[in-house]
């Protein structure tokens, strides 16, 4: 994507000052006929309501909270990650398969804290009857309490990760699930996973965004970001501002953006247009006439191209972005035979 003419803070006041008045000598109206028997195509003039800025370092990402993370319980020796970097899985895909004497001595663990949970609740459920007659002593009711809720926090901390064990090969090894649909992402290590550590994190389905910073003063005018394969609109703009930029989080990506979480990229701001700045049409590159150091649009006007003084404010290759003082919009514009009209201009004829 190549760069705009000029920076966005000044693209506008720049583009109005630099328009020449309409009288301009030398540029004319053309008529059709003078063109003879040239290919004419003409292309019909998009309008947009927003004008591009320069371009900004942005990455695909899932805003902060939105990952779901996937920790270990206890140390594990070995892992063999059945998954590749950014795949998409489903809820349930076996992603990993851990290996190490710790496995066993987790899932015997575990058994025991069910148990044992289980017994606590049974207690707990005989007790209360004899608690609300007031035939229990409050302190042996408090233990009882206290017994089942330490026991509950510790069979639900593990029971989370047990509903993501998946079938056993032998003792000491087990396959690890996806605890939901996303994409997913680790780090592999050669000594293993600590307990406590990440052994794998998920980006929903419709979570994955594209992070930004863009200038401060020009956060209430942004409306989308540009991003090459797709634009897609702003979510959220910050408050805090860093070195005089903030920090911008785009919607969740659609389908056919085709990016993956962790890629950079440069994006392009577009911003809403000042209220009298003028208007902003997509045109073809080719119907772009350069004369006398201004650029012009061919307008079709019945038989006659009309010339229109514009200033580019973005070029990406085959299309132009332009700002015209008058309004074009549902106007037409020639996109072939354009240096003929040069050539006419300069007495040369348009054969």
């Amino acid at each position: 994507m190549k760069r705009a003419v000029c920076g966005p803070g000044v693209c506008l006041a720049m583009a109005l000052l630099l328009m020449p008045p309409s009288g301009l000598a030398m540029a004319r109206d053309i008529s059709l006929s003078e063109l003879g028997h040239l290919l004419l195509e003409f292309a019909p003039l998009e309008a947009r309501e927003t004008i591009p800025g320069e371009a900004v370092w942005a990455e695909v990402k899932a805003r902060p909270g939105e990952t779901y993370w996937v920790y270990a319980p206890r140390r594990v020796h070995q892992v063999v990650y059945l998954a590749v970097q950014g795949q998409q899985v489903a809820a349930g895909d076996a992603i990993a398969r851990l290996r190490g004497p710790e496995i066993h001595h987790w899932q015997v663990e575990y058994s025991l804290i069910q148990e044992q949970y289980r017994m606590a609740e049974a207690r707990y459920r005989r007790n209360l009857p004899l608690y609300q007659r007031n035939a229990l002593p409050e302190s042996q009711w408090l233990e009882i309490l206290e017994r089942r809720q330490n026991l509950q926090l510790e069979f639900e901390h593990m029971r989370h990760f047990a509903e993501l064990v998946g079938p056993a090969k032998s003792e000491d090894s087990f396959s690890l699930l996806a605890p939901l649909a996303g994409r997913i992402s680790y780090s592999p290590s050669v000594d293993g996973i600590a307990e406590g550590a990440p052994v794998a994190a998920f980006i929903p389905e419709g979570a994955e965004r594209v992070r930004a910073l863009i200038p401060a003063n020009r956060r209430e005018a942004l409306r989308e970001l540009d991003l090459g394969v797709c634009s897609v609109g702003i979510d959220a703009v910050a408050e805090m501002v860093h070195a005089g930029l903030v920090e911008v989080w785009t919607r969740p990506l659609p389908p056919d953006c085709a990016l993956l979480p962790g890629e950079s990229l440069a994006a392009r701001p577009q911003y809403a247009m000042r209220s009298g700045s003028g208007y902003v049409y997509r045109a073809p590159a080719s119907a772009l006439l350069v004369w006398q150091e201004q650029s012009y649009l061919l307008v079709r006007h019945g038989e006659m191209l009309q010339m229109h003084a514009v200033h580019p404010v973005a070029d990406t290759g085959d299309v132009t972005l332009v700002l015209s003082s008058a309004a074009l919009d549902g106007r037409e514009v020639l996109r072939t035979s354009v240096s003929a009209v040069q050539g006419i201009l300069l007495g040369l004829g348009g054969e």
